[in-house]
């Protein structure tokens, strides 16, 4: 691009770099978000998101979460995209109930997250006939004040329906409408 007296700048990196993830080569992403610095663009929101999604796509939970990190020291506030992007992931590429659990851990040092992603999570729990967990979500949602979008809890409620009884389901529904 230089030589057409073209040059690059963050939103074209980070379509370069939604590419080669995309591709499965998320270290060659790494090596252009260096490059794009060198050249005095900072990462933003999506550069990181796009990250974090090639990262879980690539099996390799760890260095997505490290994403995250280097989010919050550099001030770069994860949106809910980027939250979905984790949560569609880590359930791509883990057993469904250790997704669960490393989420729920993660949710609990980020509260943010209970509101951005918890519809993305029901959903994901609800695909994996994981009754249980989805009713603690619920729950816990509940209490920080948050009710699910009409579809997602049409589609949790299927899943509550399968695998919880009925009283169990209406100590729920009571707790979300009080």
């Amino acid at each position: 691009m230089p030589v057409d007296n073209c040059k690059p700048d963050r939103f074209t990196y980070n379509i370069l770099i939604h590419g080669v993830c995309k591709a499965g080569v998320v270290d060659e992403a790494l090596r252009l978000v260096k490059q794009m610095e060198g050249l005095g663009y900072s990462p933003n929101v999506y550069t990181y998101t796009i990250l974090i999604d090639g990262f879980c796509n690539a099996k390799r939970v760890d260095e997505a979460f490290k994403i995250l990190n280097i989010m919050k020291k550099r001030n770069v506030s994860p949106n809910e995209a980027t939250f979905r992007s984790l949560v569609h992931g880590l359930f791509r590429c883990l057993a469904p109930q250790k997704a669960f659990e490393l989420l729920v851990r993660f949710m609990e040092k980020e509260p943010r997250m209970w509101k951005l992603a918890s519809d993305t999570l029901l959903c994901s729990l609800s695909n994996n006939s994981m009754a249980r967990e989805a009713a603690m979500v619920l729950r816990k949602t509940g209490e920080r004040g948050f009710v699910p979008e009409t579809s997602t809890f049409n589609i949790t409620m299927t899943c509550l329906i399968k695998g919880l009884d009925i009283n169990e389901i209406c100590g729920i529904l009571d707790s979300l409408l009080s």
